[in-house]
């Protein structure tokens, strides 16, 4: 079934391409999609957890998740992308998608305290170009992954 969206919905499921016609191996591109009920949840928080999975769907396009955790350490997922490859280009898109949601009446945009993720290059230069003043802060998980690699 198809249905018309409003036009308040149609900030929630974003697609981003940048083609490069001379070599068609790097275009990028980008499907964001969340609702608003998992974006106000989101915003009411001051950090966010982002990373990426593979394998999950045909081609073996990476799958990008983006949430928060509370203090029972209970991961809430917020919104998800389907994009070619993690690449910086690709998590600015994103962070640039989560940037104007409202909370309430207020025109501010939504910029988290701390950003947890893996220790992606992509991520962190993300971060540096669109979120700035964010503290970048690695996974825990990730944290014992590259302890036990190293010792």
């Amino acid at each position: 079934m198809v249905t018309d969206m409003e036009e308040e919905q149609s900030q929630l499921v974003q697609f981003k391409c940048e083609i490069n016609e001379e070599d068609p191996s790097k275009t990028h591109f980008a499907m964001i999609m969340t609702c608003k009920k998992l974006m106000d949840e989101q915003r009411s928080q001051k950090h966010i957890n982002i990373d990426g999975t593979w394998k999950l769907i045909y081609k073996n396009f990476p799958v990008i998740v983006w949430g928060y955790s509370d203090i029972n350490r209970h991961v809430h997922p917020t919104g998800v992308a389907i994009v070619s490859s993690e690449t910086a280009q690709v998590f600015k898109w994103i962070f640039e998608f989560l940037k104007p949601f409202q909370l309430g009446d207020d025109d501010e945009e939504w910029i988290p305290l701390e950003v947890v993720a893996d220790n992606s290059r992509a991520i962190t230069a993300a971060i540096n170009e669109v979120l700035l003043d964010v503290e970048r802060r690695n996974c825990f998980a990730h944290l014992c992954m590259n302890v036990d690699k190293k010792f």
